[in-house]
């Protein structure tokens, strides 16, 4: 229970810097460009034309391997000096003991990755505001998207599958979305850490990571590499839903990740011992 408690502490003292880090000022400025740039056509026509949107809109961001790549830059900022060695964190390191420290570094790139998420959800909606609708249909502006060329002429750059409103309700479509996107990130922030302290090499854990991204890319069209494809897995129309595809389905995904997710945890713990601070 004491360990439980020194990891959480250390946590939150991570967590406690972002009120005085820049770079956190800078990614929230760059995921609301980059979300406004992205439907600005769509913002401007709901709010002269008073329609209104749904707000769960996260689904739609990674259904593009362009707008993807984008929206990971600033997962990318986020984890790039990971583990975070400062003042602070040497303190932290000789307070306790290696092993807690490491552990709430492993909880503060899990809670990092959630909050990720979650802002880029808001983003989504916030520029909506008062528009925004919160039924358990996906409403006409949604659907007419999904079935017709509007988005692209409005400016559009995010897709709107059907796959995705046929199969899915709205707060489904949010969920689902919400636990891959936040296993996927915490997946490439760990693989960050884990080469950080396993090389000399500081940004060799950025290229790995930069290298599933463009994998992703690679294979959008192939169902049988999808299999190794982390970052593909957070696309909802790459599950495979009744057996249609040859892709991975929504259990085998999420069981995909948290073994590896096991796998790299445990090798960050064992790496830890021989990590020069």
């Amino acid at each position: 229970m004491h360990n439980l408690r020194s990891i959480w502490w250390m946590t939150r003292m991570n967590l406690f810097k972002w009120s005085r880090d820049l770079r956190i000022l800078l990614i929230l400025v760059l995921v609301g460009t980059l979300t406004h740039m992205h439907i600005s056509g769509l913002i401007s026509f709901v709010h002269n034309e008073h329609f209104t949107i749904h707000f769960a809109l996260l689904p739609f961001w990674t259904e593009s391997s362009y707008v993807k790549i984008l929206f990971f830059l600033p997962i990318f900022i986020l984890f790039a000096d990971a583990p975070f060695i400062d003042n602070l964190q040497l303190f932290l390191i000789m307070r306790s003991n290696r092993r807690n420290w490491v552990s709430s570094q492993i909880l503060y790139v899990m809670i990092t990755s959630m909050s990720y998420v979650v802002c880029v959800a808001v983003f989504f909606g916030v520029f909506f505001i008062p528009h925004l609708e919160w039924g358990s249909d996906w409403g006409n502006v949604v659907n007419t998207l999904s079935k017709s060329n509007m988005g692209s002429q409005l400016g559009v750059l995010i897709n709107f599958p059907r796959k995705i409103i046929d199969y899915f309700s709205p707060y489904q479509a949010l969920f689902f979305s919400f636990i891959l996107q936040s296993l996927v990130i915490n997946l490439m922030g760990l693989i960050i850490l884990l080469m950080n302290i396993w090389s000399s090499q500081r940004y060799l854990g950025l290229f790995i990571a930069a290298s599933f991204l463009m994998l992703d890319v690679l294979i959008r069209s192939s169902g049988v590499l999808t299999w190794v494809s982390p970052v593909s897995w957070i696309r909802l129309t790459m599950i495979n839903i009744n057996g249609e595809l040859s892709h991975p389905n929504f259990y085998q995904i999420i069981f995909m990740l948290i073994l590896l997710t096991i796998g790299l945890v445990y090798l960050i713990v064992k790496r830890i011992r021989r990590y020069e601070v």
